[in-house]
């Protein structure tokens, strides 16, 4: 299990049925608006403790390159995660997508591409982003406790601001004591 820093924030999209729980925790619409999402978003980051989140939780399901987040999420769209920003500055130190296959490269079927994916979504929020290659597994209709996560299958890659992969890890289970 991971432990995350406060303050902190989950978006949790109701077709998954495991939940978590931070700080600040979201349980959003199926139908909720990409724009929305990233304003409310804002919104509690810059009233949190010192202005900004330490770490966002974002819990959905997902392929290479996309995020069925509300309306969802694709390479189309993700600039939008620049609206987490204020006056240039992140509001979030750390995005956790616990996404089946968001970081996935994209294979000859059409699908898109993941790791240009997470790289634009790092490079638009100005902020590490922390995502997967593989299936993530859950306890099915579980909560966890506040500030935990589950752990990471598969390849764990963290992406810098700049959009670069800054460090990677193979595991099916795995430990956030990285940076």
């Amino acid at each position: 299990m991971i432990v995350l820093k406060r303050p902190n924030m989950a978006i949790n999209d109701p077709r998954c049925s495991t939940q978590y729980q931070m700080w600040n925790t979201w349980h959003i619409n199926a139908t909720e608006t990409r724009e929305h999402i990233l304003a409310w978003t804002k919104a509690v980051a810059l009233s949190a403790p010192g202005g900004k989140l330490k770490n966002l939780v974002i819990h959905c399901h997902g392929a290479p390159g996309t995020m069925a987040l509300g309306e969802g999420f694709d390479r189309t769209n993700v600039g939008l995660f620049s609206m987490l920003l204020e006056k240039g500055k992140p509001v979030i130190d750390k995005i956790w997508l616990h996404v089946c296959q968001v970081a996935r490269i994209g294979t000859a079927g059409g699908a898109s591409d993941g790791n240009l994916f997470v790289s634009a979504m790092a490079k638009a929020a100005k902020c590490h982003v922390v995502a997967s290659n593989i299936n993530q597994w859950h306890l099915a209709s579980h909560s966890y406790p506040p500030d935990r996560m589950d752990t990471f299958e598969g390849l764990v890659m963290s992406y810098d601001p700049r959009g670069n992969v800054t460090w990677s890890h193979s595991c099916g289970g795995w430990s956030a004591n990285q940076e």
